[in-house]
């Protein structure tokens, strides 16, 4: 059992054969956060984009959080950071390859505030430092106070504010962050 009464949730890479209950996990928690005040601005079908899911799937950069049987959480990590993270000041000296990025780091409504989210963290960095990555980075919509707090809380550092472009927001403000593993 883990904080609250919470029953521990493993976080595991997704097997190719789970691509449709990823994808069904995806637009679940797209449908689900769209009128949320803090909503990942996500679209269904633009991101997370269903070749980009499938392609991060089979290279088993794709990782799953499973509780009581349900799918609850899902991210994906490789080292691909948005365009313009090149240009960013990290504080972290490290060569490509050398930094794991995270993305489409999500947990359902009804599991939030369990820690499910802390517990995906958790498991990149646990992963990246065992991979030999220097740092993990990632960018958080700007104004999305519940992720900046997630990741504030477990070490992360705010690096800048950065104007980025995605398919699903176009250029918009994202606040970059990184911890050091």
């Amino acid at each position: 059992m883990g904080e609250n009464g919470e029953r521990e949730a493993a976080v595991r890479p997704a097997a190719p054969e789970e691509f449709e209950k990823v994808m069904e996990f995806y637009d679940r928690l797209t449908d689900e956060m769209e009128n949320a005040e803090f909503h990942p601005g996500w679209e269904k079908g633009v991101y997370p984009d269903p070749e980009f899911i499938r392609e991060s799937i089979d290279r088993g950069e794709l990782y799953v959080l499973e509780t009581g049987g349900v799918l609850a959480g899902a991210m994906v990590m490789n080292h691909q950071g948005a365009d313009g993270y090149d240009r960013a000041g990290w504080k972290v000296e490290a060569a490509d390859g050398e930094t794991a990025v995270l993305h489409a780091l999500g947990v359902l409504p009804a599991f939030q505030g369990h820690g499910l989210a802390k517990n995906l963290v958790a498991a990149a960095l646990k992963e990246a430092q065992k991979m030999g990555q220097k740092a993990v980075r990632l960018d958080v919509l700007e104004g999305n106070l519940p992720a900046k707090r997630l990741y504030e809380s477990m070490g992360f550092q705010y690096i800048e504010r950065m104007e980025l472009f995605y398919e699903d927001t176009g250029l918009t403000g994202f606040w970059l962050y990184e911890k050091a593993v």
